[in-house]
């Protein structure tokens, strides 16, 4: 009996201990899960460490860098937001990219598209077909001519040697919106497929370039110089060769520039004057955007506003705008500003605002592109609007050319000269003379922009541009200046998935007219 009360005695003592180092064990496990649990902040009071992800440091949407920084910070227990301060996977950053964004990366790769179309068009232009389709048209062939075939508009391209071809680029745009038989019932012949442009417009290019070893231009270029609907104009070459010309004092440059492109205006006696750099893309819709939504609305205002005695030197539209650009990157419906390189814009608007084809507006449910645009004026006339004067495509009237244009130029040329002469150096003398905001000083008058562009910049690897640090410099990319709201095309509304139906059965057949609203098989099945 003495045996079994002794063992009975060891179980309990056995039993004691073990569930006594359970309470310990349990104890701690408590311990252990409060320390590492995520608490509530009590009373202001932060529980428990939190950690922030990586970031990219966010810039402002003015003054954004194009290169960003990496850093790790401590969240704040106020920071609500559902965005993340960075975008994954950028910037991207090698020997061979350099993109600040994911808006920067998908616009230079629309950029590098046109680039290399334009180099591959040019390539396919061929004697015979540029005689049956681009010549010049003369009046005689015309048979009361209607108004929309005459011609009213000298578009001068301001072009130089630069290490990417743009010119190519932009004359494909402007060739390729053309690229169809016209056929009018007031036409009693058929004409080629650039007639149209050619009987509205005439299309000068302003050879630009100083830099003596780079006036001998590639096989690519002499051929858009050749066209022969093109008017070539080299007005500084021989300055160039004889006295070694000094480029440097850019302001002169552009300023002379800016007059041999206002003479060729005077020249063609056409009532409005285009002036935009080579570095541009136009829309398919671009000579009927141009002629219903700027050239016919301000025509409007001049027989609506205009008198008898102002109507011919189109006053009544000086004392109302004294330049209209054709390209902008303000959002004045939104209130944004059109800044790729930026975070915050590429993040949270660009997806919103940029182009999309009639392919991806189907698959997300909206409607077919529309081409729309609109008129508004700039800022009064203070310095609010001036950092939204590009000078990439301006438009005048050319009685304001012949009026105020052309004389501002010539008095503020001989000011810059007198400048140089007597020695007054200065970094401001070395600043890119802004003519959209020199000539709104100068005539007190407003500017107008067109939104969105009519023609876009693309000019990422532009050397003139005035401020490196907007890009890289080791690569070549000096800006992102872009309109992503531009379209070149739409295409067709329909997408892969539309070119099949499924029939009331279930069984799913191929729909032989899919890119055709008024026949679809589905319909009829």
């Amino acid at each position: 009996m003495q045996t079994i009360s002794k063992h009975k005695k060891e179980n309990r003592s056995l039993l004691y201990e073990i569930t006594v180092m359970a309470i310990i064990h349990y104890f701690f496990f408590i311990l252990y899960a409060i320390c590492t649990t995520h608490i509530p902040d009590i009373g202001g009071m932060k529980m428990s460490r939190e950690y922030a992800p990586v970031s990219v440091e966010s810039k402002s949407m003015i003054g954004i860098s194009g290169s960003s920084s990496r850093k790790s910070s401590s969240a704040n227990s106020n920071q609500s937001s559902k965005h993340a301060k960075y975008e994954p996977g950028y910037p991207k950053i090698s020997r061979t990219h350099y993109f600040p964004t994911r808006a920067t990366e998908k616009e230079m790769a629309k950029h590098d598209r046109y680039i290399v179309h334009g180099i591959l068009y040019t390539e396919t232009l061929k004697h015979e077909y540029i005689a049956k389709n681009w010549r010049v048209p003369q009046v005689e062939e015309l048979n009361n001519p209607p108004l929309y075939l005459q011609r009213k508009v000298c578009v001068n391209i301001l072009m130089k040697n630069r290490s990417v071809p743009y010119i190519n680029a932009l004359m494909m745009t402007l060739m390729m919106s053309h690229e169809a038989d016209e056929r009018d019932k007031n036409l009693n012949t058929r004409f080629g497929k650039g007639y149209r442009l050619l009987s509205y417009a005439q299309l000068n290019i302003i050879d630009t370039e100083r830099r003596l070893e780079f006036l001998n231009y590639d096989r690519l270029r002499k051929k858009i110089m050749n066209l022969p609907f093109v008017k070539y104009h080299q007005p500084f070459r021989a300055s160039v060769i004889t006295s070694n010309y000094d480029p440097k004092n850019r302001r002169l440059n552009k300023m002379e520039e800016y007059i041999a492109a206002a003479n060729q205006c005077m020249k063609s006696n056409l009532r409005w004057c285009i002036i935009m750099e080579e570095y541009t893309v136009v829309p398919i819709d671009f000579l009927k955007a141009l002629q219903q939504f700027v050239i016919a609305p301000l025509e409007s205002h001049i027989l609506v506003h205009g008198t008898p005695e102002k109507y011919p030197d189109d006053e009544a539209l000086m004392e109302k705008m004294s330049v209209l650009s054709l390209f902008s990157t303000t959002n004045s419906k939104s209130g944004t500003r059109i800044q790729i390189h930026n975070l915050d814009y590429s993040r949270d608007i660009y997806d919103t605002d940029r182009g999309k084809l009639n392919s991806e507006r189907r698959g997300l449910g909206l409607h077919r592109h529309k081409s729309m645009y609109e008129m508004y004026p700039d800022n009064g006339t203070d310095d609010d609007g001036d950092d939204e004067a590009y000078n990439t495509a301006m438009l005048f009237s050319t009685a304001a050319v012949k009026t105020k244009l052309i004389p501002m130029l010539q008095d503020l040329r001989d000011k810059e000269i007198w400048y140089i002469t007597n020695g007054y150096s200065d970094d401001s003398r070395e600043n890119m003379f802004n003519l959209e905001a020199e000539f709104r000083l100068y005539t007190g008058v407003k500017r107008y922009h067109l939104e969105p562009s009519l023609v876009n910049r693309i000019g990422f690897y532009d050397e003139e541009f005035d401020d490196i640090e907007f890009g890289d410099e080791r690569l070549g990319i000096s800006n992102w200046i872009t309109d992503t709201r531009f379209l070149f095309e739409a295409g067709y509304f329909w997408e892969g998935k539309d070119e099949y139906c499924m029939q009331p059965n279930g069984e799913w057949i191929e729909d032989a007219y899919y890119n055709d609203d008024t026949k679809s098989s589905c319909e009829q099945n």
